[in-house]
């Protein structure tokens, strides 16, 4: 519960907290957490990195209505933890479900990953039974996979994969533009941990 407080009123008012979480397990050490607050005006989404033995949180990216910065997942490190999932975590056996709640986090630099990314979706939603969005479902979900500020994919030595435009990077958290943590700091050592994690569990399956 959290507590409001009426303009003009000095009463206070327990309301429910209405997030919705959704867990990823990446093994031994880490997790992503999808925190999910539905609202009839705009619903927020936020995508963290979870440290298990602390339980400690840190962002990777998010929607809301002001200021979004939610590009953070390549599109090779997506398919791969969908892999890593569909085999290890009970939770998301055979389901479309991880894919439709995290796609819209993927960072997309050419319209190939755009038409891919949008066909499975499709697909996804297929499998959920929801087919009103269009003839082709596909093409309801491109407009969320639109890449126009020129982003890419580029290899750092010190930080691993960057997100990052010469126009514009505000739209994630991975990149140098946001070294400085203004907005947040995206955690690029324990995410190469975690990917890497999740590529040696799936090589030894």
């Amino acid at each position: 519960l959290f507590a409001c407080v009426s303009p003009n009123q000095n009463k206070k008012y327990a309301e429910p907290n209405r997030t919705v979480e959704f867990y990823f397990d990446c093994g031994g050490e880490f997790a992503l957490l999808l925190e999910y607050d539905p609202d009839p005006n705009g619903c927020d989404q936020t995508l963290s990195l979870v440290e298990k033995a602390g339980n400690e949180k840190h962002q990777l990216g998010w929607w809301d209505l002001a200021r979004w910065h939610p590009f953070c997942l390549k599109p090779d490190e997506f398919e791969t933890l969908l892999q890593y999932w569909d085999r290890f975590d009970p939770r998301w056996t055979q389901s479309p479900v991880p894919r439709l709640l995290l796609f819209n986090f993927v960072g997309i630099e050419d319209s190939e990953t755009v038409e891919a990314l949008a066909a499975a979706a499709g697909s996804a939603l297929e499998r959920l039974g929801v087919r009103e969005l269009s003839n082709d479902p596909a093409v309801a979900l491109r407009n969320f996979l639109e890449n126009e500020g020129g982003y890419e994919w580029k290899f750092d030595e010190r930080r691993g994969w960057l997100f990052a435009s010469g126009e514009y990077d505000c739209y994630s958290l991975r990149n140098e533009c946001h070294a400085g943590g203004e907005e947040g700091t995206f955690p690029f050592e324990k995410y190469g941990q975690l990917i890497a994690a999740v590529k040696t569990a799936l090589k030894n399956y």
